[in-house]
């Protein structure tokens, strides 16, 4: 194991979304620093601003149409 990356774990300092205990193990494991637990709620967050996104959109159109 390349111990490069319990260097830049430290020096780095801890982020949710960057550079968290997931990451770290993922690495460990794997050698690829990964979350599935933030691309899990990036993904969820994108579903939800799509959906809302659509649903304005969708309520914009139907007001042109009446008024």
């Amino acid at each position: 194991m390349d111990n490069s990356r319990l260097v830049y774990s430290t020096e780095k300092g801890y982020s949710l979304p960057f550079n968290n205990c997931e990451h770290f193990a993922t690495y460990c494991a794997t050698g690829n620093k990964k979350s599935l637990q933030v691309r899990r709620v990036i993904g969820g967050i994108a579903s939800i601003t799509l959906a809302l996104t659509g649903t304005v959109m969708k309520k914009m159109i139907t007001k042109k149409k009446v008024g």
